[in-house]
């Protein structure tokens, strides 16, 4: 009978603890809310970061997967086969929401916005330059995301001498009419292990 009050109490205190976070995150920006501005994000992103595209007056009308291959030794990585990496994770995180694969979800959403907004920028300066090498070094979002997927790579037990992402961007027609969709690809530049394992090494002895 203990333990079932212990447990009532644990449950009632987190339960206030996530409302309380809740209600500041949401709340208009006031010098209260500013002060712990870095605690309140720390917690409610990326799994519960509110997101109102839905019922904007503009819904959402595309949709991002992101696409990785890779090789190993000395094989030319253009002729390897795109895995789809975010509808393996998607699969999971909506079927099972304790699965580790919804965190990981929310990680590959997290850095989508950006990276597609910056490769965006650099193209228009000069077409296919999201494919240059300077921009991994020089964007925290890219090279986060590669050393995401590469750690990721060798949780399964695979050992990748290079690595190039892509995001695929399906573009939906317009509500009522049966235009098929469109799609966008967008690619990042080919990375190696080394480059990888350098630019970590680097940011943690920064």
């Amino acid at each position: 009978m203990r333990k079932n009050h212990i447990l009532i109490v644990l449950m009632t205190a987190l339960i206030s603890m996530h409302m309380i976070f809740t209600i500041l995150y949401n709340m208009p920006v006031t010098p209260f809310t500013k002060k712990y501005e870095n605690i309140t994000n720390s917690y409610m992103k990326p799994l519960f970061e509110q997101n109102w595209n839905l019922f904007a007056p503009d819904p959402v009308s595309t949709n991002t997967k992101l696409n990785v291959r890779f090789v190993s030794g000395s094989q030319t990585i253009s002729k390897a086969e795109w895995y789809d990496l975010s509808s393996k994770y998607h699969k999971y995180s909506r079927t099972q929401y304790l699965h580790p694969y919804l965190f990981k979800n929310s990680i590959l959403t997290q850095f989508e916005n950006t990276i597609l907004k910056d490769s965006s920028l650099v193209n228009k300066k000069n077409p296919h330059n999201s494919e240059n090498i300077i921009f991994y070094r020089e964007n925290s979002d890219v090279y986060s995301i590669y050393q995401f997927v590469y750690d990721e790579l060798k949780k399964d037990g695979i050992k990748p001498s290079k690595i190039q992402i892509r995001y695929k961007t399906e573009y939906f027609s317009s509500y009522g009419r049966n235009d098929k969709s469109s799609y966008e690809i967008t690619y990042l530049p080919i990375v190696s292990s080394n480059e990888i394992e350098e630019t970590r090494y680097e940011k943690n002895h920064e």
